[in-house]
């Protein structure tokens, strides 16, 4: 099965929506190729964060409402916090940016129930200018439309 293109762009600091995609056989592979090459500001690293939103309705109507994940967080005494997940590409063992003047390529897998997902991706520290995004679906083909 061919790969499918959802995003391949230079990355804001506002999230931005990918192209939908099937999820097949409740299984999402994702590999993303991440480019920082800071042209305005030499050697400032990127941070380069994301999420899937999922959805079960048709993914290419304006009006879908999309539905993000989130985590739980058990702090004690029955209560439990479901945070919004937010993921960071990091360097090993790191929690800092991505440096400068490099390519990642970096493979995502996830086991999920819904029939289609979007990736939100954004650069949080970094310029504009900066970074560069390509996500492709591995398993997942473009969503058809379900008739009017």
């Amino acid at each position: 099965m061919p790969v499918l293109i959802l995003n391949n762009a230079l990355l804001t600091n506002a999230f931005q929506a990918s192209l939908p995609f099937s999820v097949v056989g409740d299984n999402i592979v994702l590999d993303f190729t991440v480019v920082v090459a800071n042209v305005a500001a030499p050697g400032t690293p990127a941070q380069v964060e994301w999420y899937p939103e999922y959805t079960s309705a048709d993914p290419n109507a304006a009006g879908t409402a999309w539905f993000r994940e989130t985590s739980e967080e058990d702090i004690g005494n029955g209560d439990v916090r479901m945070n919004l997940v937010v993921r960071r590409f990091a360097t090993n063992g790191a929690d800092a940016p991505l440096p400068d003047a490099a390519t990642y390529r970096l493979d995502t897998q996830f086991s999920r129930k819904h029939d289609f997902c979007r990736i939100q991706i954004r650069v949080a520290v970094g310029s504009a200018d900066a970074c560069r995004a390509s996500i492709l679906s591995v398993l997942g083909p473009a969503p058809l439309s379900a008739p009017p």
